[in-house]
């Protein structure tokens, strides 16, 4: 391919050309390569501030629940900060309140606490599952009953209790739960 003049070399000509996207190729691998090796932090040294589980119990917050803490130690999750108790958790039930200002929603399962706040239309105040904001709701999902006063709530359950397939269906909601929302504490009590 020869030019005879500069108007010869024209956009169209340009990027039709091989060797335009040979060096376009290689400026983004180089930019991907530096982003990831500079701009990324790095997995190697864990985060101070939420320590893995694997690091030991020296990491770990006081007072958790020995029962939770040797389910999480196996599941290598970072560490959730946040220590709840039965009481203080009632307050996140969606409704604005002092404790409460933002209305945040959270529920508790298998000793975890979790922000549900983003589907308040399940959650919050007269949804379908309104029944389990600011409480313990293992119990209802191993056992798929709606919580109400007749019903054994926020009390601390021993899960060997379960039937097979009531603690089938706790874990199943878990893993819904995982997967959807933060993990935002535990249950102390």
């Amino acid at each position: 391919m020869t030019f005879t003049s500069m108007q010869d070399l024209t956009l169209p000509l340009l990027i039709s050309s091989p060797l335009f996207w040979t060096v376009i190729g290689v400026i983004l691998a180089a930019a991907r390569f530096v982003y990831h090796k500079f701009a990324t932090p790095s997995t190697s040294q864990p985060d101070e501030t939420i320590p893995n589980w694997s690091s030991g119990a020296s990491a770990l917050p006081q007072h958790i629940p020995s029962s939770l803490l040797e389910r999480l130690q196996h599941e290598l999750k970072p560490l959730p900060r946040r220590r709840f108790m039965r009481a203080s958790l009632k307050t996140f039930n969606g409704t604005l309140s002092a404790s409460n200002p933002d209305g945040q929603i959270y529920l508790a399962a298998r000793g975890l606490v979790y922000d549900v706040s983003s589907a308040a239309g399940f959650y919050g105040p007269g949804a379908p599952y309104a029944c389990f904001a600011g409480r313990d709701a293992t119990v209802g999902l191993a056992r798929n009953r709606m919580l109400d006063d007749d019903h054994v709530a926020d009390a601390a359950t021993d899960e060997e209790s379960f039937t097979s397939a009531e603690f089938d269906s706790l874990v199943r909601w878990e893993t819904k739960l995982q997967k959807k929302y933060d993990i935002i504490g535990y249950l102390a009590d």
